[in-house]
């Protein structure tokens, strides 16, 4: 890997020669401190990152949901997204509670049900038809934008 020792998200074999390569720049990227949070930045700086790691996986394609997976993150409709936070360390170089804090400012809150939200969403995974064992769903929580909520 170039010389770092960074981690690799679970399914990173699921990735193309072009998405791994992309993938690990932008972990590398991300990871940096030019993108760690700032004081009185913090939750600009965490949306800009969300923006990255969207435009890098929702591609309108076949291979969005690899690529979703291994970043930890999904973009459903009705302004909800799916999270795995263990993924997101992973990517981000950043602990669970520093990224579920995050989430938070940004007005994303978990809903709730939550369970019957992550089987759902699990259904929309083309791999879970063939392997339902490789989706830890416990690893997922559903979130929704929340723009009035306070966090």
């Amino acid at each position: 890997m170039n010389g770092t020792s960074k981690e690799l998200p679970q399914f990173f074999e699921l990735l193309n020669k072009e998405d791994k390569k992309q993938y690990l720049f932008m972990q590398l990227t991300l990871s940096s401190p030019v993108c760690k949070n700032r004081r009185n930045h913090s939750t600009q700086t965490f949306d800009l990152i969300l923006q990255m790691i969207k435009n890098y996986a929702v591609r309108n394609d076949c291979d969005d949901w690899k690529r979703c997976i291994v970043c930890g993150i999904f973009w459903l409709e009705n302004n909800q997204i799916a999270v795995n936070s263990k993924q997101l360390c992973v990517l981000l170089s950043k602990c669970k509670s520093s990224i579920n804090g995050s989430l938070q400012a940004l007005h994303y809150y978990k809903i709730a049900n939550n369970l019957d939200h992550v089987k759902q969403f699990v259904k929309t995974i083309q791999m879970i038809q063939t392997h339902p064992m490789l989706i830890e769903l416990r690893q997922w929580t559903i979130r929704r934008f929340e723009p009035n909520e306070k966090p």
